[in-house]
């Protein structure tokens, strides 16, 4: 096992721990602790099962130069899920620069209006542009300045598996 493993596995168990902490009564507690913390543990619950939150996140593929066709298609360069349209169209890489062609048909939104040929905004020097397809949703991103398509399924059975984020017995005021 790597060292890098090992550091990863730790980190998750302190993760889980720290999640799944018993809250008990202690002195000092602040009043309201317990409303305040069920509050914070509804707006986790919520980002995490948001269209394009953790539980939605769907896949990343890194971009090379050239055309990549999107779609469910297998054959796809980048295969989204099966609720996407087998051809969405293609994302062409040039240097920094991404240019998305939406197929025939394809209903793609991006900033609230229909797009049918368009070049995308990735996040390196700000908001990526999101392109919308159904309920799939996805984005440009670079990390260690390697681009990177990352997509979104709002379909995903995931973002209802999750009903509460486990954790132990709190406070009680």
């Amino acid at each position: 096992m790597t060292r890098s493993t090992r550091i990863a596995m730790l980190l998750s168990a302190l993760v889980a721990a720290l999640g799944c902490a018993t809250v008990t009564r202690a002195p000092g507690l602040p009043p309201g602790y317990g409303h305040e913390l069920d509050a914070w543990r509804a707006e986790r619950l919520e980002g995490l099962r948001a269209p394009r939150g953790w539980l939605a996140l769907a896949g990343f593929q890194w971009l090379n130069e050239g055309v990549a066709t999107l779609g469910s298609a297998p054959d796809s360069t980048v295969v989204l899920p099966a609720s996407a349209p087998a051809r969405v169209g293609t994302l062409t890489r040039s240097g920094i620069r991404y240019r998305l062609e939406v197929a025939d048909g394809v209903p793609a939104i991006l900033k609230g209006g229909f797009v049918r040929s368009q070049e995308l905004a990735s996040d390196a020097t700000g908001a990526a542009d999101v392109v919308e397809v159904g309920p799939v949703a996805f984005a440009v991103i670079v990390r260690g300045g390697n681009p990177a398509l990352r997509w979104w399924d709002a379909a995903s059975p995931a973002r209802g598996a999750l009903q509460a984020i486990p954790a132990g017995e709190k406070a009680v005021e």
